[in-house]
């Protein structure tokens, strides 16, 4: 029998192979350090509470024994970001239009009214030195020796009226490895990826949500040189980005909720044979699209039974293989009559979208309901 840290609660059957580990919040990296011991079959349950993020984890389990984290059913599970709000703005005197204040770092991240934006996170572009930032459109400048941020907004607007937030850690939980099970965590509040998975195979993300990430370029879950990743049942909201799939093959979305992007919702930028089926996407930024498709990302992609909320974007599907950049679905749809025949653009009718006490699931009137391919509900089954 395997010994755990003491910090962890090692439960084995009698004469099982596999092991189930335990771990409560507490140490910063209690997950990593728990994770370090797992070996194909083994599963993390993850008490309620929330822990840090900045997690990097390399597991292999096998295609019989996957390796399984996950939340332990006792309440929710958290992967909380830092967060501080910024206030002491005061402008430059040579350049009025940038504004500073003391900041001791470490510095993310920042964005705009991060909690209670009507959209997606409204982020502010990092820039690498003061005259960069006093020529930007919307940025910001972390000036280490001397301690101090460096920001301009749209039109050299003073920051009164916003809530300015600075995000001190880059991301949630970053994978690499092979026959992997992520299922029931909310992961919020990092300037970079909620999710990332690097070099990954045959891994499963269920039953997570993700939401308030993505300051940097980048997205609530991001895909790089990985193939074999399915992800369902997820709900990922105010990010920059949903999904960005990149080098990544045989990417399945199932049954996931993507609601308000500041840019896109779904962006395939290259791999082959991704499904989207299910699924519910609403991009509400004006900088970007419900789904783009980027003409490598066309090979073998299956894309139908979705909601398309096709408001608050200028372009509803970039579908670049031809050169498209539909506004609507319809316009979509008479380009492609037989790409997406199941498809449609509607108002989910999600019980709540306020911020702060938002409600994913489906109200009875739904036109979500009874339109999936299996004859259930679309989105997240949450």
């Amino acid at each position: 029998m395997r010994l755990a840290p003491a910090a962890m609660l090692l439960l084995v059957g009698a004469g099982a192979m596999a092991a189930t580990v335990t771990v409560s919040p507490g140490a910063p990296d209690a997950i990593a350090a728990a994770a370090q011991g797992l070996h194909p079959g083994d599963t993390l349950l993850l008490k309620s509470g929330t822990y840090a993020g900045n997690i990097n984890l390399n597991l292999r389990g096998t295609a019989e024994k996957p390796i399984t984290i996950k939340a332990a059913g006792d309440g929710p599970v958290m992967l909380e970001g830092r967060v501080e709000t910024k206030a002491g703005w005061q402008p430059l005197p040579d350049q009025p239009e940038v504004y500073i204040t003391n900041d001791a770092g470490p510095v993310a991240g920042m964005g705009l009214d991060l909690q209670d934006a009507a959209q997606g996170v409204e982020p502010l572009e990092p820039c690498r030195s003061l005259a960069e930032v006093a020529k930007c459109y919307q940025g910001f400048w972390f000036d280490a020796a001397n301690q101090r941020l460096c920001i301009r907004l749209a039109g050299g607007a003073p920051p009164t009226g916003h809530t300015v937030s600075v995000l001190r850690d880059g991301y949630g939980l970053a994978i690499s490895g092979e026959n992997l099970r992520i299922e029931g965590l909310t992961i919020r509040r990092f300037a970079g990826q909620g999710i990332g998975l690097w070099q990954a195979r045959n891994v499963t993300i269920a039953h997570c949500t993700v939401s308030h990430c993505g300051t940097v370029w980048s997205a609530g879950m991001q895909l790089g040189q990985s193939a074999d990743v399915t992800i369902e049942d997820c709900v990922i909201t105010r990010v920059r980005n949903g999904l960005i799939a990149q080098d990544a093959d045989r990417t399945r979305l199932i049954h996931d909720t993507v609601f308000l992007t500041r840019a896109h919702g779904i962006y395939f930028v290259s791999g082959s044979g991704a499904v989207l089926q299910d699924s519910i996407v609403f991009a509400g930024g004006g900088s970007g699209s419900a789904l783009y498709v980027g003409p490598p990302a066309a090979t073998g992609l299956q894309a139908d039974y979705n909601c398309f909320l096709d408001t608050g974007t200028r372009i509803l599907i970039n579908w670049m293989p031809l050169g498209l950049s539909c506004p609507t679905l319809a316009d979509f749809q008479q380009a492609l009559p037989d790409a997406m025949p199941h498809s449609f653009s509607a108002d989910p009718l999600l019980v709540s979208t306020t911020p702060g006490r938002e409600d994913f699931h489906l109200q009875p009137a739904s036109p979500c309901r009874a339109k999936a391919a299996d004859g259930g509900d679309m989105g997240a089954r949450q």
